[in-house]
């Protein structure tokens, strides 16, 4: 994820900055950046929790995983309907086969 990666080469210069340099010019403003560098680290571990190999996750989000689920549930039963309707069509003499033929998931 570009975000995450963005945010983490930024946590990471920070962190290198913060090592090479022991004294701040501006010690209030050094506070106040370490203050969003564990904003941004909270946020970019809510972001690797909900993103894998590129993919969002299920888990992402309660709606997400309802959405995801409705859906393989539609296509079980269309699946099944059209699985029915093959082997009828195959015991009438219409069709060769008894199984719909599925050509990349479809």
């Amino acid at each position: 994820c570009s975000v995450a990666g963005g945010s983490e080469a930024s946590v990471h210069l920070n962190h290198q900055q913060q090592q090479q340099q022991q004294q701040y010019r501006w010690p209030c403003l050094a506070d106040l950046a370490a203050g969003i560098q564990q904003r941004e680290l909270a946020t970019l571990r809510a972001i690797r929790s909900c993103i894998s190999d590129g993919a969002v996750l299920s888990e992402a989000s309660p709606e997400l995983a309802a959405v995801r689920a409705a859906r393989q549930a539609n296509r079980e039963q269309a699946r099944s309907l059209v699985t029915s309707i093959a082997r009828q069509l195959h015991a009438q003499g219409a069709a060769e086969g008894r199984e719909p033929l599925l050509m990349r998931g479809r």
